[in-house]
């Protein structure tokens, strides 16, 4: 996955220029996709750029720090470091004011999950067929089982 990405912010009149960290596929020793590399964020409106680094394992798996997010923000004209991110992206992700010293978290991924809530359907006839859904209440000749067949009267 490469390029750049815009994220307009209409209400605010910022854009931010987001690049994409690498998205690795691993099969040896356990098969798992998982991001790794350095992402880009600068938003030329307010000066502001975010460099987040994520981490993780070698290729056999043995050394690294998977799932990890360590970053800084800082001013683009005099790269001056404002804050720092550190964490797990599957844990919780922490915010440190560099000028306070102030330590807060901005990410809890426990609290993202526990708050997520499964999808009721209430008629599953509106759901795609391609999708498994859909009621066939009469299933093609094909399908039948059986010796002999008879036609409807």
């Amino acid at each position: 996955m490469h390029g750049k990405r815009e994220l307009k912010l209409l209400n605010l009149g910022e854009t931010y220029s987001i690049n994409a960290p690498k998205l690795l596929f691993k099969f040896f020793p356990v098969p798992k996709a998982e991001w790794a590399g350095t992402q880009r964020i600068r938003c030329e409106e307010t000066d502001l750029e975010a460099e987040i680094t994520y981490g993780g394992k070698s290729f056999l798996g043995f050394k690294g720090n998977p799932r990890s997010v360590k970053g800084k923000i800082f001013f683009a004209s005099s790269s001056k470091p404002i804050f720092e991110i550190d964490g797990h992206w599957d844990k919780t992700v922490t915010i440190k004011d560099l000028t306070s010293g102030e330590v807060r978290v901005i990410y809890n991924a426990k609290e993202v999950i526990s708050g997520l809530k499964t999808p009721i359907v209430k008629d599953p006839k509106t759901i795609p067929k391609a999708m498994g859904g859909g009621v066939n209440v009469d299933p093609p000749m094909s399908s039948q089982r059986g010796g002999s067949w008879a036609q409807p009267v």
